[in-house]
């Protein structure tokens, strides 16, 4: 049910991608005003819900909690859908944010409380790669759900264009946009019904212990999340930008558009994510080598986005797209997986609610942004979106490789605890 809500939210929060072409002609909007929508004042709501989040610290998480937060997205994605203006658009995407950004550090935290404690892990290193499948798996299904979004999004846009005789007289987007929420109803039903998920066992704590705990081992926390930054800034802006690359450069309908981003989706992006989970978790020097295989992870998602700058051919540009989001999401969950054992289990929510505060301030909100921007910036038609996607992921790459190299200087002959040592 965890991986059914967190397919449900990518879904909702990644089809904005297929409507981006109509969205920037009935809005008469820039690439930057585009990239807002898909990160910018976004990141507001979901920094200040996940610093929330983070502060309820352990105790129950229930049915009920669950349920309010994809009612909070729901309703923001209904705005979105019903917006008369770039200003509602904008209150939409705050609302959806806010529901999303509070049910994240919960799922996690849960994760870690089942299939951690099921396993009989300790906390730290063990731990870590002992719910490493489990955290790939709730982080796939978010790419997942993107899938899902931008080929529903597309076929339903295309639906709607066919059947606009028949249709209430609204756009073909904001048709599809509402027709994609039905699910979110069933989802809402089902946790009511469950009333409690879990309860975990520890004391709750906020976050000013989680500060105090973080400030005893700030080198590596901050390494690792500045690599977290840089690898989803790497996956957002592929995952804004991927189908309007395709309509843009060789002449692919919106709603198609979509449907190919979406089915490529759907097999690269958990692959990298699922590999990350099986290979960490199956191996306990790849997890120990896990900043080696970080830097690997974004060279070859900047690689990837060289190929798709320079390509001229349709189907080399699909290829190197999938390449780039299976590297990037190799990368975005071995992050994930590698920060889990620097918190024991009575801070993981705050942990994880700082980490998911700062990676989607400077990942998500600022990758489909700084696309737009560039973009804008050599060629304001936007005919050199390839090249400022590429521009963004080598930029992004290069840092989290520096990064992830840093990680091995300053590594230790042995791997100590992070619960108990300043590893």
């Amino acid at each position: 049910m965890l991986a059914l809500a967190n397919l449900a939210a990518s879904a909702d929060k990644a089809v904005v991608a297929v409507y981006a072409p109509e969205l920037r002609t009935a809005f008469h909007l820039n690439d930057g005003q585009i990239g807002a929508l898909q990160g910018g004042p976004f990141l507001v709501g979901y920094v200040l819900a996940l610093l929330w989040a983070g502060r309820r610290g352990g105790g129950a998480t229930t049915g009920r909690y669950i349920a309010v937060c994809i009612a909070f997205w729901t309703v923001g994605a209904v705005v979105f859908a019903l917006a008369p203006g770039y200003a509602e658009l904008l209150a939409g995407r705050l609302l959806l944010a806010i529901g999303q950004a509070a049910f994240a550090p919960a799922a996690i935290l849960l994760l870690n409380a089942l299939y951690g404690a099921a396993q009989g892990d300790e906390p730290g290193e063990a731990s870590g790669a002992g719910a490493a499948r489990f955290v790939s798996l709730f982080t796939a299904a978010s790419t997942v759900g993107r899938s899902l979004g931008l080929m529903l999004g597309g076929a339903l846009i295309t639906a709607a264009v066919a059947l606009a005789a028949r249709l209430p007289d609204l756009a073909p987007w904001r048709l599809s946009g509402l027709a994609l929420l039905a699910p979110n109803l069933i989802l809402l039903v089902l946790f009511l019904r469950s009333r409690q998920v879990v309860t975990t066992s520890a004391a709750a704590s906020g976050l000013v212990e989680t500060l105090r705990h973080v400030a005893g081992r700030a080198r590596p926390v901050l390494i690792w999340t500045v690599a977290g930054c840089g690898m989803i800034l790497a996956v957002q802006a592929c995952a804004a930008w991927a189908p309007s690359i395709l309509h843009r450069q060789f002449g692919v309908p919106v709603g198609t558009s979509g449907v190919v981003i979406g089915l490529i989706t759907l097999v690269a992006a958990p692959l990298g994510h699922l590999g990350a989970g099986q290979l960490v978790s199956r191996s306990a020097t790849a997890f120990r080598r896990s900043a080696l295989l970080l830097a690997a992870a974004a060279l070859l998602s900047a690689g990837f986005a060289g190929v798709v700058a320079a390509s001229t051919v349709e189907a080399l540009s699909v290829a190197a797209l999938a390449g780039l989001m299976a590297a990037s999401g190799f990368g975005a969950a071995l992050v994930l997986i590698r920060i889990q054992p620097f918190f024991p289990r009575d801070l993981q929510r705050g942990g994880n609610s700082l980490f998911l505060a700062a990676t989607t301030t400077f990942g998500t909100a600022a990758g489909p942004v700084i696309t737009g921007l560039v973009s804008d910036h050599v060629a304001a038609d936007g005919g050199r979106l390839p090249l400022a996607l590429a521009v963004v992921t080598i930029g992004a790459g290069s840092v989290v490789a520096l990064a992830a190299l840093t990680t091995v200087m300053f590594q230790r002959p042995s791997s100590p605890t992070p619960a108990s040592t300043s590893a």
